[in-house]
């Protein structure tokens, strides 16, 4: 069962346009995957900074009248920071924590679909993806709910 976000009390940045759901292992719990959140938090707080940066850069640089782009790198550098700034939805699954582990791929694959179905529901005026990190057994589950 969700607690919080409509209730999901894992859930960050409301408008996010990616939902990133954490999948723990056998006997595992949403702690476990707490270190993997942190870094795509900070690397999401990071690429957020050097946008803004390269963004003010790019600005004093124009009204300086000279070439944006060898701030910004190009156009590729632009859409992979693009990409890397889209602000993301991490989710850590709680349905099969502990012992549910141990009652078959297709049961705990069943309950994590359901968990997401509620976790999009909940946020789908502006989801526009979904994507699963799942450790060992949580990537089983993660594809059996695919």
């Amino acid at each position: 069962e969700l607690r919080g976000c409509a209730g999901c009390a894992d859930c960050d940045a409301p408008e996010a346009d990616t939902l990133m759901v954490l999948v723990h292992g056998l006997d595992g719990y949403a702690r476990d995957l707490e270190t993997v959140r942190a870094e795509l938090v900070a690397q999401q707080q990071s690429a957020r900074h050097s946008v803004k940066h390269a963004s003010h850069a790019k600005q004093q640089l124009s009204a300086a009248g000279g070439d944006a782009t060898c701030v910004r790198g190009g156009d590729r550098k632009q859409r992979q920071r693009s990409q890397v700034e889209r602000a993301m939805l991490l989710h850590s699954s709680r349905c099969n924590e502990g012992s549910r582990t141990h009652d078959g791929i297709a049961t705990g694959g069943a309950r994590l679909a359901e968990e997401i179905r509620q976790v999009v529901t909940a946020h789908s005026s502006h989801l526009k993806r979904v994507s699963l990190l799942g450790f060992s057994l949580g990537g089983v589950y993660s594809r059996y709910a695919i």
